[in-house]
């Protein structure tokens, strides 16, 4: 159950496309699993051909360690909550359906 002071929105991540490599998703992953909690992800990669956005099935604890262990993975601007993007036109309008990242035909975010 969540906690009174848990965040329970939408947590947008952004990673560029040279980024979203095996090694980066791994420590993605590994830091999730660290922070379960009640709020949904969702990762874009970005390219130049455009963005795609995944929803992730596991659930994050949005606290001020896992901000910090994004933003040294990933740079200071790659993580965004839903009532922070109400006047960020950088998010993506629409996403794919729940789904895992796959790297090298495999599964990565597995439960």
């Amino acid at each position: 159950a969540p906690t009174n002071d848990e965040y329970l929105g939408k947590i947008h991540v952004r990673i560029s496309n040279e980024k979203a490599n095996r090694e980066i998703l791994e420590r993605i992953q590994y830091i999730i699993k660290q922070h379960t909690g009640n709020s949904e992800m969702m990762i874009t990669i970005d390219s130049s051909e455009g963005s795609r956005t995944f929803t992730l099935p596991q659930r994050i604890r949005y606290s001020t360690e896992f901000i910090g262990e994004m933003k040294v993975l990933l740079g200071m601007n790659c993580i965004v909550r839903d009532d922070e993007s109400a006047n960020d036109d950088t998010l993506p309008e629409s996403t794919d359906s729940v789904s895992a990242l796959e790297v090298d035909e495999r599964t990565l975010f597995d439960s």
